[in-house]
């Protein structure tokens, strides 16, 4: 839509905002937008004029919006014919906080991506500038008589101007006193200038030039991809410089520009043309047929005799816990229990319930009618799991698997003291892993707002947790305690071990899958318009596996194939094995890395990034390479 002639790089206008639906209370979908509607809702005097200004905005009373520094305009519709002129100010950075803010951004290259990828950084909120308004920061105006603070008329302002922020953080940036084109200028010059100076100091070797025509021989482009990771290791102010110059993220161009969100990510997969990554795709597609036409009675028979051998290993360790006041009994039987509730949990459930099996048209092992032993009932898991796990693997926001909605993930996420404890939470997790997971496939993390909880579809899938929940307590802790008879308090013991032993190492296996340093992480909107080719790349770069012998993949429900399963998560668990020789191959073509180890290593590199995330970041030691000319050239 066009804007008015007078609109320019510091006044930017955007249209009215269509009315949304009665049933969609939403506002903000970025953190930058959240922090916005905090700090009106923080700052607000009275909450019935917010609910009100709520329901303005969303029923669409709010006109065309102006937006300069320190100021947002507009008119909104109240109950008069004649609508309200509402504006709300906001203070403008001095010349010594942009230098401050910058500095910020130019310190690391994901900034400068991020931000020309319409997303803000959380770690720029850390950098001492007051970037983001506070309670009381925002100071509403309207010519309508009612004097609260704000009135509904600037309140409706204030929420859509939420909506603006998230689709375009550098309005955020307008209002506090820069336009989009001084900050992208005022960065070259800053970069180049850094660059210039630390070439200076150091004075490095020259690197050789190569010729264009050279550069642009197939033996060449190899030769560039093999040493990507090199390039990486020298990548400094100088290309930094060049980005910004560029207008956009240089490797994202070659992930067609909505892939690559951070230069963290699109820096292993730079040598990938858009060509490359949907013949990747179509070459993954190949293998995914192949398994599904040779699936077969070898395959049924494995996952029957599986399932048989589960419930008689239950079966036999129940019955020793019935001696379990002597403790070779207890042992043995704990032991036995244990490992046929991983078995259930993992090769059997988690796979049946992914439809692994439905192709067999067994209405016993089918994903429609399994229920497992779990405290989250299979439907709801199939939700959080199979249809928002898998479609939206390490996306910020969107995979509540990652981080399980109570870690910091990611360096760009903004630190809070409350992230400290992140590795005890962590911990407490692992040991009531199942409650954690019902807990997120419930969404409490946005349920538990008292408007939410009273939502009808919530509290029916509410009512079914607490169900399965007594269920599962009164099997494991009642009844089977109570069979034993004088080995009650054995027994009871036994079952809580069993359940700990099972919970820590589900917990400790999903963790390896997606946590380990070397796993890629991905904001919302590097996924706007992604191609099955970009679906296929991104769950490669986002997983890792566990290697091992057969008895450990077996026990890891073969997610120790993460990678494999992430891929193809319906294909039958028995052949992961055997496709994880074709898919590396394929990694190995493309140049991609593989990211695997023995499960100590992983379970240890997991852990690490929870404790180092559980602190604030330290700052980047950037290396600037040295006569950055040549090495573009090179």
């Amino acid at each position: 839509m066009a804007v008015p002639a007078r609109d320019g790089e510091l006044r930017r206008t955007f249209p009215a905002f269509a009315p949304r639906p009665s049933d969609d209370d939403r506002i903000a979908e970025s953190w930058w937008g959240d922090a916005w509607v905090t700090a009106l809702e923080e700052g607000a005097l009275d909450a019935k004029r917010l609910v009100r200004g709520r329901g303005y905005a969303q029923e669409g009373h709010v006109d065309a919006i102006t937006v300069t520094p320190g100021l947002v305009l507009a008119y909104v519709r109240g109950s008069r014919p004649r609508p309200y002129r509402v504006q709300v100010r906001l203070r403008t950075l001095d010349d010594a906080d942009w230098a401050r803010f910058l500095d910020a951004v130019a310190e690391r290259p994901g900034h400068i991506a991020a931000l020309l990828d319409k997303e803000m950084p959380q770690s720029l909120a850390e950098c001492g500038v007051p970037l983001l308004p506070g309670p009381g920061d925002l100071e509403p105006r309207c010519s309508c008589p009612d004097r609260g603070h704000p009135c509904k008329h600037a309140a409706a302002l204030c929420y859509q101007t939420a909506r603006l922020l998230d689709a375009d953080p550098f309005v955020l940036l307008l209002l506090r006193g820069r336009g989009e084109r001084e900050l992208l200028d005022s960065l070259s010059r800053l970069s180049a200038a850094r660059a210039a100076r630390a070439a200076q100091e150091q004075e490095p070797a020259p690197l050789a030039g190569v010729r264009a025509t050279d550069a642009l021989t197939p033996d060449r482009r190899l030769q560039v991809a093999r040493s990507r990771q090199q390039w990486h290791a020298t990548l400094g102010e100088g290309l930094r410089h060049l980005l910004v110059q560029q207008g956009v993220p240089p490797y994202a161009n070659a992930l067609s520009g909505h892939m690559g969100a951070t230069i963290r990510r699109a820096v292993r997969t730079a040598h990938l043309t858009a060509e490359q990554i949907e013949e990747l795709g179509r070459e993954l597609d190949a293998i995914r047929d192949e398994v599904i036409a040779s699936r077969g009675e070898k395959d049924a028979a494995y996952i029957r005799k599986v399932i048989s051998a589960q419930r008689k290993l239950e079966l036999v360790s129940r019955g020793v816990l019935l001696f379990s006041f002597f403790p070779p009994a207890w042992l043995l039987g704990t032991a036995g229990l244990s490992v046929a509730k991983i078995m259930d949990n993992m090769e059997i459930g988690h796979n049946v319930l992914h439809g692994q099996w439905d192709w067999m048209r067994d209405p016993k092992i089918h994903s429609t009618t399994w229920e497992w032993d779990h405290v989250s009932p299979s439907d709801q898991w199939k939700h959080s799991h199979n249809e928002l796990h898998h479609t939206y693997t390490n996306v910020i926001g969107k995979d509540n698997d990652l981080g399980y909605g109570i870690m910091r993930v990611d360096e760009d996420q903004k630190w809070h003291p409350i992230h400290l404890g992140q590795p005890l939470w962590n911990f407490i997790n692992a040991c009531f892993f199942e409650y954690g997971i019902a807990a997120y496939d419930l969404e409490l993390g946005k349920n538990l707002h008292k408007r939410r909880r009273k939502n009808p579809e919530f509290r029916a899938r509410a009512k079914a947790v607490g169900r399965k929940i007594r269920k599962q307590v009164l099997k494991d802790y009642v009844i089977h305690p109570l069979l034993a008879g004088p080995s009650f308090l054995t027994t009871l013991a036994a079952t809580f071990t069993a359940n700990l032993v099972r919970n820590i190492w589900s917990h400790s296996v999903i963790m390896c899958g997606h946590f380990p340093e070397g796993v890629q992480v991905f904001e919302r909107r590097s996924i706007k318009g992604e191609t099955r080719g970009q679906w296929y790349l991104r769950q490669m770069m986002g997983s890792a596996n566990i290697s091992g012998s057969r008895a450990m993949h077996f026990m890891t429900g073969n997610l120790s194939h993460q990678i494999e399963h992430h891929l193809f998560p319906d294909l039958p668990s028995n052949r992961y094995a055997e496709v994880a020789v074709k898919v590396r191959a394929l990694f190995e073509k493309y140049e991609l890395e593989y990211v695997t180890g023995p499960l100590p290593k992983q379970v240890f590199s997991a852990w690490h990034k929870v404790f180092r995330l559980s602190l604030p970041n330290r700052k980047p030691k950037v290396k600037t390479p040295a006569r950055e000319q040549e090495l573009v050239a090179a």
